[in-house]
């Protein structure tokens, strides 16, 4: 018997069970092992949005299967069209469904397009002067902000307040769309004004009559708070009937300059004045005479035939007043008794000023001492 013959097959039968073994363990680790699967969800940062028609979004999608291209495609491009890269177009009203796909991974975004537009694009305003803007065709939420509040600044209605010369856009958000209004902040004669007395504080109180052509005027009056400005009062007055410029005694003008309000008066009882107020009765003229000329007279103190203004006949003009110092170093033939008051049933005056009572008593409520009266073209 050939016995290194047997022990070589005895050896390998040892082995063979040996090798099969490892060979199953290796097949079913083999087997275990299957191809990995990206199994992250692929997403968008909005899953909606509201556009305004002409505006632009750039979608941004993350996640999906490593190494697919993304696609995108919209279900209306006529409302938003949306291109290789994300990039969203509103175009008309209405809405579109977005959808980006990588490999069998998708995710939506609704998108809602409006026609929403501003009441102005732009508008150019002296300081402390205000507008409002308006979106117009929509009903969704508004937020205003403005890129220079220092120059134009605007609250949560889209009310603009000017406030000093220079530029500012205001921006009106909706959803993740911008309208914009450029501003333009120009200073002019009356901003000058307001800018002169800010510092005295003397003057508290400034009415503004602007002159816009014919005898009729914009009256405004601005308070002082806090060492700012406020407007009070805007509203329609009339000046006299031949205009505004250099005064002289009966003819039809209203002198042009900034004078004093000295006092209240009215023939109606003192509705709540804070300067010195006069109740007008009988006995109490505007002189013409040159002895007492442009001087309010009492003919009990200084009797004589004054051939002036006799207060109590001027109703309802001089139910509420506020004399100005105009030409007051009484030279006589320059021009006497120039008054704010109360309209009458004519569109303008002899040389007054005149707003309706009801302004009238708005003026006189406000005004303290050191007010002042500017007249100037507009």
């Amino acid at each position: 018997m050939n016995h290194k013959k047997t022990a070589r097959k005895t050896g390998f039968k040892k082995k063979l069970p040996v090798f099969m073994l490892l060979l199953l363990l290796t097949a079913v680790l083999w087997a275990g092992q299957t191809p990995a699967k990206d199994t992250k969800a692929l997403s968008l940062n909005k899953s909606k949005i509201t556009l305004i028609r002409g505006n632009t979004y750039k979608l941004k999608a993350s996640g999906g299967p490593a190494g697919k291209k993304i696609k995108w495609k919209s279900t209306n491009p006529s409302v938003a069209k949306v291109n290789g890269s994300g990039k969203i177009t509103a175009r008309n009203s209405g809405t579109a469904v977005i959808t980006v796909s990588r490999g069998k991974k998708k995710d939506t975004c609704r998108v809602k397009v409006i026609a929403a537009s501003l009441n102005t694009k732009k508008v150019t305003l002296s300081p402390y002067d205000t507008c409002s803007l308006k979106v117009k065709n929509t009903s969704q939420k508004v937020t205003w902000s403005s890129s220079n509040p220092g120059v134009a600044s605007v609250n949560k209605n889209g009310k603009v307040t000017a406030q000093k010369a220079g530029k500012a856009t205001i921006t009106a958000k909706i959803g993740q769309s911008t309208l914009k209004c450029a501003v333009t902040v120009k200073a002019d004669r009356w901003s000058r004004l307001l800018t002169k007395y800010q510092k005295q504080e003397s003057v508290r109180q400034l009415v503004f009559v602007k002159y816009t052509g014919g005898s009729r005027a914009q009256v405004l009056l601005y308070q002082k708070k806090n060492g700012s400005w406020k407007r009070l009062l805007s509203c329609t007055g009339y000046v006299g009937y031949n205009g505004i410029g250099k005064k002289k005694e009966g003819d039809g003008k209203t002198p042009t300059g900034t004078f004093n309000l000295t006092a209240s008066f009215g023939i109606k009882s003192n509705p709540g004045a804070k300067t010195d107020y006069v109740k007008v009765n009988s006995s109490l003229y505007w002189c013409g005479d040159s002895r007492y000329y442009n001087q309010l007279v009492d003919i009990r103190k200084h009797p004589h035939s004054c051939s002036g203004e006799h207060l109590i006949d001027y109703v309802p003009h001089y139910n509420y007043g506020m004399f100005t110092d105009y030409n007051k170093n009484n030279v006589y033939g320059k021009g006497s008794a120039i008054f704010l008051h109360c309209t009458g049933s004519n569109p303008y005056t002899a040389g007054c000023i005149a707003v309706s009572q009801k302004n009238m008593l708005k003026i006189i409520r406000a005004a303290q001492p050191g007010a002042k009266i500017c007249i100037y073209k507009k």
